[in-house]
């Protein structure tokens, strides 16, 4: 088998970590952003892809071969920015540290050397991967040659360039050419784009064939193409981007291969830089230092009798790791082809229940043999993201039970701020153990198949990994939650939590989808008279949804104030057109077009798509591990992002309506104020604690104070005012941040906010032990104990310590109210399971929560809920619980 090289388009790779990732800083304050996006980047490619060379290839300073022929070339582009350019040298050490080749040479481009290494690679039989976006390089493709594109995993080749734009790899120099470049400065046609000039070489063949014919072209090209000096604009066009394959470099492959030379000197390297994460995974492969020597087997159970023999071990066992495999990733509308089972950390067994080579067990004979372990509570089942399996199970008739541990939300609770709890990312990181890829077996793209369409075999190695996999993770974060006090709020409140949400996932809601469907007709007639408005005041229609056109409109003819810019352009983000909407009215047109442009495509359009057709509801899926302080999000769809204060949203939330519409009504319970009241209670404070506990009015009663006058004459405004600075402080909010809210200046905006410290002093002394906490421990805790690290916390850069002062503070009041809804939930769960409250749990948002109830026991099941949202927790001042009910999710709030 030929061997592979992968080569790392350098400068590429640099910029686009640059600007992915923002504000990261080492310990001693120097930036490091791109340089921790590329290692990222090389640390994948190197664990995912095995290369058996790898090369990195950066531009050289100054000029190249290219000025010679065209002076001006790249003469748009803007300089290096100043905290990137100390980053250069930076993440070549790094590389040189990891043993991973660089070159540069002088007076030829990056591309010009992959290019040339490139063509030498395939004449000594390798294949060849270009890691780069540049488009440029599609002219290198081959047999031989791919290109890679990090960022979104995706390999392309002579069928992907053909698929995606009907040309040949050797066409990709005249399309390109006709296209030109504007940050290159590479001349090309103008109004050609991408799609014009993938076309007219795929018709024509060539730019040669197209100045021949272009009498036969559209009036605009065939115009250009007349004038002599223009065709000598294109020609130069295929001079500057074709890539020259004779770069003064040597082809030395034995110098570039893939082992760390010296493993202590990296760690040295990754600790100056505050690497982390970088380092849990370099320790993970040293042998003096990896966590769990893993060694795993996996069986394909061939036949009934060996099902049954295996059920009758797994029923002894005291834990046992269960995963399932599916079509598709909607666990209610996906088929079940697979169970596997693991019951230590040695041997996965995967029992196929569909497949393409019939090499599966008979499913029903075969589900009724495992159907009795998966309900018998005495077995403890460990999982990751065990509710989709539940889902999966319900589904299929089975009621998973003895849900004991689930590995995703064990790394949630041990670091909430972990960038992915997913098992592949969690075996690399804590066994060293590289998992096989769901792509590898199925694919990406249009030609992606399902794994019922994958052989047996393949299929049974993959799955047995993941349920023995997941049980090594098991025995592994059951040891850590131990060691770091954090079972109990596992085992209390996040296990118990998986069965709500995978419950009320279950029930779904139901929408009207008549409503909507008149809703959606409504907005779009509305939008059709905003367009008109916008076109009209600016004299001519245009591309609204384009910001590049409407800034155009804006700043050019309408002569508007630039308020901010982008990397590219001129801004033009809701904070810009708010401002500019006071001195023209076409921003303010702009801006509710988009309003109800986004509401119309994202739910009003959107919510009749997602209902079940078995079902006839909309599954939500509320998240257990998306947020870091501790919160429940929703997807598919996002709940939580329709505005209850827009007339439009509110028209959304009366679409969720009951299931039997006839008999039932939806109730809204929502906690008061609930984080100011935790507020209250962490702080102390006997002036906020007696507000509360005397049922006032909290921001009419801040306002009173702050403003000192009296209660009954605090004006809407004050109240306003107090109101946005009550939430401020939780969310800790500074002087300049008040101030953009409010409207005011920085200096009114910071006496305000010193007015609240100086009549609430404890709250001031809460907010400072938080950051004194975040600085000691390096992070901070909920009332029951829930953490989040502040790694920015010593950030010699101000806007970094900064927010994660602001940061520390919120984790915990907003971590807090997290944790009472969560005991809530489990609580309110655990008697309707018990038949004491007649309701369903439907929608969870925030601080409010959805039921389904008959109209004949709305008061009792009201009464039952108000109850247990009210008891959750016992706090210094007493929990305020509003409810209502009514036909439709709007009236019940």
């Amino acid at each position: 088998m030929s061997k592979i090289l992968y080569i790392i388009d350098g400068h590429s790779h640099l910029y686009s970590a640059y600007y992915a990732i923002r504000g990261l800083t080492s310990p001693t304050g120097e930036p490091t952003n791109a340089v921790y996006g590329m290692t990222s980047v090389m640390l994948k490619i190197l664990r995912e892809h095995h290369p058996d060379y790898l090369l990195t290839v950066f531009d050289p300073p100054g000029k190249t071969f290219r000025h010679e022929i065209f002076p001006d070339y790249k003469a748009n582009r803007p300089p290096t920015p100043d905290d990137l350019i100390g980053q250069i040298d930076t993440i070549q050490n790094v590389l040189r540290t990891m043993g991973i080749t660089t070159v540069c040479v002088d007076n030829y481009e990056a591309d010009d050397v992959i290019a040339t290494v490139t063509e030498q690679a395939v004449n000594n039989g390798m294949q060849v991967v270009i890691c780069t976006k540049d488009k440029d390089m599609q002219q290198l493709i081959g047999p031989q040659v791919k290109i890679y594109d990090t960022t979104k995993d995706k390999f392309s080749d002579e069928k992907t360039l053909s698929e995606e734009k009907n040309i040949r790899p050797d066409q990709v120099i005249d399309m390109l050419a006709l296209m030109g470049d504007t940050a290159d400065n590479v001349p090309g046609i103008p109004g050609v784009g991408p799609k014009t000039a993938s076309n007219l070489i795929h018709n024509y063949g060539s730019i040669d064939k197209i100045i021949e014919l272009k009498n036969q072209l559209a009036p605009k090209i065939k115009n250009y193409l007349s004038e002599p000096e223009n065709i000598e604009k294109v020609k130069l066009s295929q001079k500057l981007i074709t890539l020259s394959k004779n770069a003064p470099v040597e082809f030395s492959p034995e110098d570039w291969t893939t082992t760390i030379p010296d493993s202590s000197a990296l760690e040295k390297l990754f600790s100056e830089l505050g690497f982390n994460r970088f380092l849990e995974r370099l320790r993970l492969k040293t042998p003096e230092t990896t966590t769990k020597n893993i060694n795993v087997q996996f069986k394909q159970v061939k036949s009934i009798d060996e099902l049954k023999n295996l059920v009758e071990i797994l029923s002894g066992k005291e834990w046992i790791s269960v995963d399932t495999e599916t079509t598709g990733t909607d666990p209610l509308q996906s088929e079940l082809i697979g169970v596997s089972f693991a019951y230590d950390g040695k041997i996965g067994y995967y029992i196929p229940l569909q497949s393409i080579d019939s090499q599966h067990l008979p499913a029903e004979e075969a589900l009724a043999a495992i159907k009795p372990l998966l309900e018998d509570k005495m077995v403890k089942k460990v999982g990751q993201n065990i509710k989709f399996d539940i889902l999966v199970l319900r589904h299929a008739g089975i009621n998973l039970d003895g849900i004991g541990f689930d590995t995703m939300v064990a790394s949630y609770v041990l670091d909430p701020s972990r960038a992915s709890h997913s098992l592949d990312n969690l075996a690399e990181e804590f066994l060293g153990y590289h998992t096989t890829k769901i792509k590898e077996l199925i694919g990406s793209g249009k030609g992606q198949l399902t794994l019922d369409q994958v052989e047996t075999e393949a299929v049974a190695d993959y799955a047995a990994e993941d349920a023995v996999i997941t049980y090594n993770l098991y025995e592994t974060f059951s040891e850590k939650l131990t060691s770091s006090g954090m079972r109990e709020l596992f085992e209390t409140v996040e296990m118990p939590m998986v069965s709500v949400l995978a419950e009320m996932e279950y029930r779904g809601v139901a929408v009207n989808t008549e409503k909507l469907g008149k809703l959606s007709r409504q907005l779009r007639n509305r939008m059709v008279g905003l367009t008109e408005k916008i076109f009209q005041r600016a004299g001519h229609q245009f591309n609204i949804d384009s910001p590049k056109q409407l800034g155009q409109v804006l700043f050019d003819e309408l002569k508007l104030p630039v308020i901010k810019k982008t990397k590219t352009s001129r801004s033009t983000d809701v904070n810009v057109l708010e401002e500019l909407s006071a001195k023209d009215p076409l921003p303010g047109f702009v801006l509710e077009y988009r309003q109800l442009g986004k509401l119309k495509n994202t739910y009003i359009d959107k919510l009749p798509e997602m209902v079940n057709p078995e079902t006839n509801r909309i599954h939500a899926s509320f998240n257990q591990t998306r947020t870091a302080t501790g919160r429940l999000s929703s997807s598919d769809p996002n709940l939580q992002n329709i505005p209850i204060r827009s007339e439009i949203g509110k028209e959304v939330r009366s679409a969720f309506v009951p299931a039997e519409r006839e008999n039932n009504c939806l109730l809204t319970c929502d906690y008061s104020q609930i984080e100011l009241r935790i507020l209250a209670h962490l702080s102390e404070d006997e002036n906020l604690i007696e507000a509360f506990q005397q049922d006032r009015d909290i921001h009419s009663f801040v306002a009173s104070q702050i403003f000192g006058v009296d209660l009954n004459l605090v004006t809407s405004e004050q109240r306003s005012v107090a109101k946005t600075v009550n939430f401020g402080i939780v969310y800790g909010q500074t002087g300049h941040g008040l101030a953009g809210t409010l409207g005011i200046s920085r200096r009114e905006a910071q006496t305000f906010i010193n007015e609240y410290f100086a009549r609430y002093p404890r709250v001031k002394e809460f907010t400072k032990k938080c950051v004194e906490k975040a600085k000691r421990d390096g992070y901070v805790e909920t009332i029951l104990g829930r953490r989040r690290n502040i790694p920015d916390i010593e950030s010699k850069a101000p806007s970094l310590r900064a927010f994660a002062e602001r940061t520390a503070v919120n984790t915990v009041a907003q971590g807090s109210a997290a944790d009472l809804i969560k005991l809530a939930m489990i609580n309110i769960h655990q008697q309707i399971k018990k038949g004491e409250i007649r309701a369903e749990m439907l929608i969870q948002v925030h601080d409010e929560l959805v039921f389904e109830v008959p109209k004949t026991h709305i008061e009792d099941s009201a009464s039952k809920i108000v109850e247990l949202l009210s008891s959750a927790m016992t706090l210094k001042v007493p929990l305020k619980v509003d409810a209502a009910w009514g036909k439709n999710w709007l009236e019940g709030k």
